[in-house]
């Protein structure tokens, strides 16, 4: 059993974020259905005495509790009944930094445990007092906690402050003079005081009458619906603006060719008219307000641009090439040659004479 304890202890004390894949199969190989009060009084020191890694310590406990849950079992049995012999005790005092401990080890805030803090000061002012206390430790040591914790230890108290469950008194504590104040200080009292009115608001909305609480209901729900017709109305425009690129692709192919004397069939024009217009229409279905109809008008704009545009081109397309460098003029008259005697080449044709391929016959 004393080999077991410390074989157990040994992994949960060098455990860390980056060892832990490589802890817990070490773990499942001891006999953690046997050892598992020895495992869960490991973690609850490790935890006391290294609070930074309780996250590493919850993920760990979870891993095993997937397979073998009478550990989880046992562990949450054990923490509860440590909480009722500390409250029996009548130790506020720790019961107090417990909660806010918690509060700042967590990755984002809870509300979880401010509630009970704001519940406890309720119902004893011994535990206002001994919050009060925790808020001078606290703000005296602020410039060594990380940003996250700071953040939740000043939501914390500021929760307390609003719900009047804490006097606000304890502001007194706070001196704002060049020598007190650190850059951790500044934060911490902007979000204390940002914080604070949230409850207070709360208040006061709940003094206000049915009607204008469903009045902002329906205002809330109306921006809402405005906000999703919006979101669908740049989708569309998206999704036609997609649509409208390739077609620019393909109207600057036509332009190109035009331009460069190549005959174009007249179909390919039609074509691509067609489908500018059909992206007109769908641009028309589109109900926008605001930057979405300005999207939209550009769209528009963009789309007769390209019409205009292949208007023109079928135009140019239609006329006979003047360019003699990239197409070749072909004329049906003839050239006149004067007859005479040195002349090889026959008189022109009148327009009487027929052209036959009946040949003579001569004996």
């Amino acid at each position: 059993m004393d080999a077991l304890r410390k074989s157990i202890n040994g992994l949960v004390n060098k455990i860390n974020a980056s060892n832990i894949k490589n802890i817990i199969p070490e773990l499942f190989l001891e006999n953690l259905i046997r050892g598992r009060g020895l495992f869960c009084r490991s973690c609850m020191k490790s935890q006391i005495a290294s609070p930074a890694f309780t996250d590493v310590l919850a993920a760990l406990v979870a891993i095993l509790n997937a397979k073998v849950p009478e550990v989880g079992n046992l562990l949450l049995r054990r923490i509860v009944l440590q909480l009722k012999r500390a409250y029996k005790r009548n130790d506020k005092m720790e019961l107090c930094i417990m909660l806010l401990e918690c509060c700042n080890q967590e990755r984002t805030y809870l509300l979880y445990y401010v509630l009970l803090g704001q519940r406890f000061c309720m119902i004893d002012n011994v535990y206002q007092e001994n919050f009060e206390k925790c808020f001078v430790q606290q703000y005296s040591m602020i410039h060594w906690l990380e940003t996250n914790k700071l953040r939740n230890m000043a939501k914390f108290f500021a929760h307390l402050l609003g719900t009047d469950a804490l006097p606000w008194h304890v502001l007194a504590y706070i001196r704002l003079t060049e020598e007190d104040t650190t850059s951790y200080s500044c934060m911490f009292i902007k979000i204390l005081f940002q914080q604070a009115k949230k409850p207070v608001e709360l208040k006061e909305l709940e003094g206000t009458s049915k009607a204008e609480v469903k009045e902002s209901e329906e205002i809330s729900k109306r921006e809402m619906k405005e906000r999703e017709e919006m979101s669908k109305a740049f989708q569309a425009i998206a999704e036609v603006r997609e649509e409208v690129d390739k077609l620019a692709e393909r109207v600057s192919a036509l332009e190109v060719a035009v331009n460069g004397g190549t005959k174009i069939a007249e179909e390919e024009f039609a074509v691509s008219s067609e489908l500018l217009m059909k992206q007109l229409l769908k641009l028309d279905t589109i109900q926008a307000e605001g930057e979405a109809k300005v999207q939209r008008k550009a769209e528009v704009h963009r789309v007769q641009n390209y019409h205009d545009l292949l208007d023109n081109l079928k135009s140019s397309n239609s006329k006979p090439f003047n360019n003699s460098s990239n197409a070749v003029s072909v004329t049906t008259e003839w050239e006149t040659f004067d007859s005479g005697p040195g002349n090889l080449s026959p008189p022109p044709l009148s327009s009487s004479t027929r052209i036959t391929q009946d040949w003579e016959r001569f004996d």
